[in-house]
């Protein structure tokens, strides 16, 4: 069903853009594609909103289920570290035209992306909020590369066509998001299916340092007043929580992996191109 689907989508795309094309009074103008720049800066963006989606899916994913924070404790030490992170647009605005070569403060946002993401492998199971804060405001910083590439991209446009072109742009955005984070869930899953895998084979009876491990949370829960077999089971209970917890935190680091490359070709391909400097 999925790839049928795919398919009468992008047929239903391509259709829309012949109409548009052709139309005598588009709702949106594609003729801007044309131009090299606004060409090359669609590619900056699309690498741009896959890197920013997909970290900000897998920071959720790794807080909350590799790390086991409560939704809220998550969802707060996102939201102050963006705003901090936010508050450097003003930055921004005072000193880019400073900046002849803006081309260079892209590739640098790449490699701060690049090196966001790597902050998030060196975690811990263990990492504390304060361990979190400096990869999470380096996230931020993402603007950096937007930024630069919204204003070199639609520089040469007239007012009309800059509209017709910002549209085309929002539509790349969420075709991008659309894509971004169904692949990096397609790479979770097949990561996290390989690590289970490999777990399971560990937390079996003839392991021994799994049976010390089951042992001792057996004599726990009957400490506490439960029965042999309830122990039992529930200190069964706690070990596939943990085997699971466990599964989910090397997942999100893999992704964080596979992010490093995203933004690591990203910065190759800005520092590459000729068409926007």
């Amino acid at each position: 069903m999925a790839p049928a689907l795919s398919v009468a989508g992008t047929g239903a795309l391509g259709r829309f853009a012949r109409h548009q094309w052709h139309h005598p009074a588009p709702l949106m103008r594609l003729h801007a594609l044309r131009e090299k720049t606004f060409q090359m800066g669609l590619a900056l963006y699309v690498l741009y909103y896959y890197e920013s989606t997909g970290f900000s899916y897998l920071i959720s994913r790794f807080l909350e289920s590799g790390l086991g924070y409560p939704v809220e404790n998550a969802g707060r030490l996102v939201d102050v570290t963006s705003l901090i992170s936010a508050s450097t647009l003003s930055v921004y605005l005072r000193h880019a035209k400073l900046l002849p070569r803006k081309k260079w403060l892209i590739v640098s946002g790449f490699a701060v992306a690049a090196l966001a993401t790597f902050s998030m492998t060196r975690m811990t199971p263990d990492a504390s909020e304060a361990t979190l804060v400096v990869p999470l405001l380096l996230r931020g910083l993402l603007l950096f590369i937007v930024l630069p590439i919204a204003n070199l991209t639609f520089r040469i446009f007239a007012i009309d066509e800059f509209t017709h072109g910002y549209r085309l742009k929002n539509i790349v955005r969420q075709l991008t998001i659309s894509f971004a984070t169904p692949s990096v869930i397609v790479v979770e899953r097949h990561r996290d299916a390989l690590h289970r895998t490999r777990l399971v084979e560990v937390a079996t009876p003839f392991n021994p340092l799994f049976r010390d491990a089951l042992a001792a949370l057996t004599q726990c829960f009957e400490a506490a007043g439960r029965t042999t077999d309830e122990a039992h089971a529930l200190a069964m209970a706690e070990m596939s929580g943990l085997v699971a917890l466990q599964a989910s935190f090397l997942t999100s680091l893999d992704g964080f992996y596979f992010l490093i490359g995203v933004a690591v070709c990203s910065a190759l391909f800005a520092a590459w191109q000729q068409q926007i400097d």
